[in-house]
Order: C-alpha cells, then sequence, then structure tokens
C-alpha cells in the first residue's frame, strides 16, 4: 500500500525518472544530487569527505553531506543509472519506509489496522 501511495505521489517525476530530480527546482534538491554524484566517485577512489578539490577553489574544503547514508546504500544505481535516479530512488525508498514505520508504532499503540494504515498514510505524505 505505501508503495503503491508513494508511486502514486511521485508519479510526475517517474516519466523521466533518470533526469527530473524529486522535489523544488529552487530549493536544494540539485545540491542533494550534487552529493550523491560526489559519494559515488569518492566511493571509487578520492576522500570521500576531506580535501575536496571540487569546493573551496584554490584550497578545496571539507565536504559534510547531509544524507550519506541515502547516498551510500544508492551508489551501486548510481553507478548503473546516475546520481540523480539514486537519488530519487532514495526518496522514494525514505517515504515508503516512513509510512511502514509510522504504521508499525501506530498499530502498537493502538491496535487498530484502519487507525495504523492511515496514520502511516499522513505521515508519509507530510513533506519532508
Amino acid at each position: 500500500m505505501f508503495t503503491a501511495l508513494a508511486l502514486l505521489l511521485l508519479s510526475p517525476v517517474l516519466i523521466d525518472f533518470g533526469s527530473r530530480a524529486i522535489g523544488d527546482p529552487a530549493a536544494d534538491t540539485w545540491n542533494h544530487v550534487w552529493g550523491y554524484w560526489y559519494i559515488e566517485r569518492a566511493l571509487l577512489g578520492e576522500h570521500p569527505f576531506f580535501d575536496v578539490g571540487l569546493l573551496g577553489y584554490p584550497e578545496g574544503g571539507a565536504l559534510w553531506f547531509i544524507d550519506i547514508l541515502g547516498a551510500l546504500l544508492t551508489a551501486p544505481l548510481g553507478w548503473i543509472a546516475g546520481p540523480v535516479t539514486a537519488y530519487n530512488a532514495a526518496l522514494l525508498l525514505n517515504l515508503v519506509f516512513a509510512g511502514l514505520a509510522s504504521w508499525r508504532l501506530a498499530f502498537h499503540v493502538t491496535r487498530s489496522l484502519p487507525g495504523a494504515y492511515a496514520a502511516g498514510a499522513i505521515y508519509m505524505l507530510c513533506p519532508h
């Protein structure tokens, strides 16, 4: 149920999952996609956190990427299909797992299946 709901929510991006990133272009969406790209690249040889020559030219800088776990988990997908696909897949999984986790918590507290599904859907559909 939560996977279908997430796919429905993200349907505008599903048409071109590899080049249309989830999120508002005026927000930090492309900054996050760049971070996914950099982590994928860093795993192939560069140190992923220090002496980033692409930041703070000419001295370089340190990268404190906010979604390191998502980038690490989706790196193999990023190597195959690109960083936008990896970013979108990570956000899709985040939505699904948020719905499942809140469903589980609500069911644990209330023992009501309809209430748990409602709680999972409401939490999952909240803006991140």
